[in-house]
This record gives structure tokens, sequence and C-alpha cells, in this order.
């Protein structure tokens, strides 16, 4: 349906008349050709129209002393549905919202001042996207609440077929805007655009900024054998998940989240990017310097409404996994002190409520993982029970594990090939075995042939001129430190190896 609006002109005023032809003789009136509404509203009128059923529409329109909830898929979309909510509703609603940072100027209405608008007989409207935000009294006393959803195919069809003042598109490509934010979906809906240049530009927009981590595209968690605990972890809530999307397993049975600790480069990223793949569901990521970097102001209210974004989003797609790297960027309470302290306090406070698993609106269908080089720091609150849980560190791989890494980089080797390199490379990091076989990818491809098993050991074992002496002193050098360990029992020598390539 056309949503009405307050400001729309009165029937007279629609019409254009010409009063007579040349003859003299009056002329029937001409209706003009409907405005064509702009892209925000004409998202907005389908969202709204998929969200509500009539009678509920005929309420909002009509209704006196009416309490009503309004929650939208992510911040962003806040304040374009509060403006959207005025000009259709008129001034006879009172507007309480929330954009996840602050209070605007409009919903300077606290727990009593809700109460006393329905009393004196007003409606009262709480928007934002997450209604545990709005004021309690506003929440218990609502008779209506509406879930804006995230447009999907079927409202984009109909946002579509306002928007060029034509029947809806009967092609219109099912996967066109799935997962973006209203932002990117605004900007595809342009003037003198057909709905096949706006499918265009959101298949575009979907597919740069796509959160979907596919099969393939990362090592299959099943068999990477070198995330250890990690992987064991994660092979349980892929299950878990799997059965509470055939409804058989409650939200409240899994996990929460976890922290994922390691040295640089051991996989941390890549190890969620396996486990989104692994449960089927959306990736998304962020970071302490992501969320300075979206604004260039550094105000604090700018940042937490930047991860309550990040989170919305993460909702908005659940079940989903959220990422949250270089996690011990946010400060421990503890050791605050002084303007720090004031600084950091509300960001900190507002993570750890987003965290929270007591309140379904925060936490519903997201996993979150934190990623750190080092958790010694961080603040106790972020591991308890009901938050991230508990820390799991990823160490650098054993000779299975790396064999198995260098068999995702380089399928095309040997089994026996990669065990063989495996042994004189144990215990790098995951990046290191990576840069490796791209670095004896370049080799082969300048030589102009395939990659060979000689190409990754020319660069984890360099030929460098070296004489015999210099050889025999390496060698004295390094094993004293095996008859060292020994002596010491410091632990077990499992082999020395000393290689140049080319010599014996």
């Amino acid at each position: 349906m056309a949503w009405p609006n307050k400001n729309d002109k009165q029937p007279d005023d629609d019409i254009e008349l010409q009063v007579e032809q040349e003859s003299g003789e009056a002329v029937a009136p001409v209706p003009k050709k409907p405005p064509r509404p702009n892209a925000m509203a004409a998202i907005l009128d389908a969202a709204f129209d998929a969200a509500t059923t009539p009678q509920q529409r005929r309420q909002l329109h009509s209704a006196k002393a009416v309490a009503v909830i309004v929650t939208v898929p992510t911040a962003s979309w806040v304040v374009p549905v509060d403006e959207w909510f005025a000009r259709t509703f008129g001034g006879r609603w009172t507007r309480v919202v929330h954009d996840a940072a602050r209070t605007s100027k409009l919903a300077a209405v606290g727990e009593f001042e809700a109460p006393r608008a329905l009393a004196r007989g007003l409606c009262v409207v709480g928007i934002s996207s997450n209604a545990g935000s709005l004021p309690s009294t506003l929440v218990n006393a609502a008779d209506m609440r509406v879930v804006v959803a995230a447009p999907t195919p079927d409202i984009l069809r109909a946002a579509v077929a306002r928007f060029t003042r034509r029947p809806p598109p009967a092609d219109f490509p099912a996967g066109a805007g799935v997962g973006l934010d209203l932002p990117d979906l605004v900007a595809a809906f342009r003037p003198g655009s057909g709905h096949r240049k706006i499918a265009e530009r959101l298949l575009r927009a979907g597919s740069a900024s796509s959160n979907v981590v596919m099969s393939g595209e990362v090592p299959n968690l099943v068999d990477a054998i070198e995330y250890g605990a990690a992987r064991t972890w994660g092979l349980a809530l892929a299950a878990d998940i799997a059965q509470y999307k055939a409804g058989t397993r409650s939200w409240q049975d899994l996990p929460r989240g976890i922290v994922l600790s390691g040295a640089p480069g051991v996989g941390k990223t890549l190890f969620s990017r396996s486990l989104a793949a692994a449960c089927g569901v959306p990736l998304f990521t962020t970071s302490v310097a992501d969320l300075f970097a979206q604004n260039a102001r550094g105000h604090l209210d700018d940042i937490i409404r930047n991860f309550g974004q990040f989170m919305d989003r993460a909702q908005n797609h659940a079940p989903a996994i959220a990422l949250i790297d270089e996690i011990d960027s946010i400060p421990n309470r503890l050791t605050l002190r002084g303007d720090n302290s004031d600084f950091w306090k509300p960001f900190i406070n507002y993570v750890l409520t987003r965290l929270d698993n007591s309140s379904r609106e925060n936490r519903k269908g997201i996993i979150v993982i934190g990623a750190t080089n080092d958790s010694r720091d961080l603040d106790p609150a972020l591991i308890r029970p009901g938050r991230l849980e508990r820390i799991i560190e990823i160490v650098a791989p054993d000779v299975a594990g790396t064999r198995n890494i260098l068999k995702f980089h380089a399928p095309e080797l040997g089994d026996d090939e990669l065990l063989d390199i495996a042994r004189m490379v144990e215990r790098s990091t995951g990046a290191e075995l990576m840069m490796c076989v791209r670095e004896a990818r370049r080799i082969a491809r300048v030589a102009g042939r395939p990659l060979t098993a000689a190409d990754i050991k020319a660069v984890v074992l360099p030929d460098t001129a070296m004489d015999h002496e210099k050889l025999r002193r390496i060698c004295v050098h390094e094993a004293g430190h095996a008859v060292a360990a020994l002596a010491l029992r410091a632990g077990a020598v499992r082999r020395c190896v000393v290689a140049v390539v080319g010599r014996s």
C-alpha cells in the first residue's frame, strides 16, 4: 500500500484544471501523475507494509493513547525511521528514539513522561534497534510491537515498484540486496534507474560486503588438526548450531563465545572463518581500531554507536559469528587510572552489556569470538560465564599440523613430499607457511613450470655459500642446545636438523 502522509496535498490540489479550450468549452480535470517517492521512502514504505497488518496500519493512523514499540534491523535505520514515522503519522505521536549510543532530542521522554503522555490521550512510539534500550515503562506498556525485518527479496521488489511506479518486477534477482544495511540499499535507488539497474547495483554492493564464508575458501575445520582444542570446540559448536537450525536444540543450550589466544600468525582469524563455514553462518568482524577508524573524530559516543551497529548487524543475520579482533585493546577496568578511566569505562560497560547473555535482545543467535595475542590483561568480566566464557590458546603446529597447513596451500604436492618439508619447518606459524608457499609459487611461475617440493625447500632452506668450518661451528652450537636440554632435563630432544640446500 502507499502510506498516507500528513503533508500530502488534498485531492483538489492534485488535479490540474484547464478552464477552456479554444472553443471556450470547459474541459475535464486532468489528474497529475503522482510524484515519485524518494529511495528512502520507497524502502521504508515497503518494509513497514511487510511488518504490519492492515488493521495495525489503521490503528496507527487513528488510535489514541496507544503505546507502540518499533524494532528496526540496525542502528542505521533508527533516525530515518523516526523521520519517516513523523511524516507519515503526524505530530500526535510522542517519539522515543534510541540510536545505540545516545538518546536523540526527540527521545527526551523518560520513565515517567511516557505514561504521562499516554494518560493525556497521546500516542507514544519507541524506535530502536534494541528494544531493551528503551524506557522499561514504555516497553511494558506496549500495545503493539512492530518488528521491521531486514529487507527480503519480496520487500525490495515492492520498494522498487514504488520507486519506479511500475508493477513489481517478476525477474528481480532473489539475492539482490540481501544482507545490506539501509545506507547501501538507498544508494542503489537512483532517479532514472529501472529495476534491472537497481538490482545490478544491489548485487554488486552485496558481493563487495559479503559476510558469508564459502567452503573451499578456508581450511575444512574437520581436517584442521593444527587448531587442537579450538578445533574440538568448534566442531561441537557446529553440531549444536545444526541442531538449533533444525529446531531440536534451544539457543540457551549453546556456548556464548570464546577467546582465542596465540602468537601473531597462528591463524586465529582464519580459524574464525573456518568455524563460520563449518557452522554455515555469516561472520562479522571488527576491532577497537576499526571502531575508532569508522569516525575520524574518535568521540566516545561515536565509538559506542559503532560497536552497537556491529552487534546489530550480527543480530540481524542471526545465527551468526561476531569476531572482535585484538580484543586486548579493550582495557582492563582494574588497571585504568585518571582520564583514561573516565574515557574508557562507558565504552567497556557498554561492550559488557551487549555481550551479556542475560538479555535475549543482546545476544540471541550470536556467538562472539575474541582474538588476542596475549590474554593475560583481559578484563575478567569479559570472560565470565554468559559472555566469552573461556580462553583457548592456539599454538604453532607440530609436524602433523604443519603438513596439514602446507596441504591446504599446496594441494598438488604429495603427502610424503609435504611431510618431508613439515619436518624442516615444524612450529612455524600458519602465516609463515603461507608466505613460504607463496614465494615458492613465484619461483615456479618465473621458471614457467608447476610448483614442486624443491621450490618450497628453496624458500625454507635457501642455498647459501658456506665453508665447512662455519658449518661445523653452527652444528656444534646447535648440538650444545640439545646437550644442555638433556643435562637439565628441560625436555625431550626429538631431532636436530641443520640443513643447507645442496649440501649433505
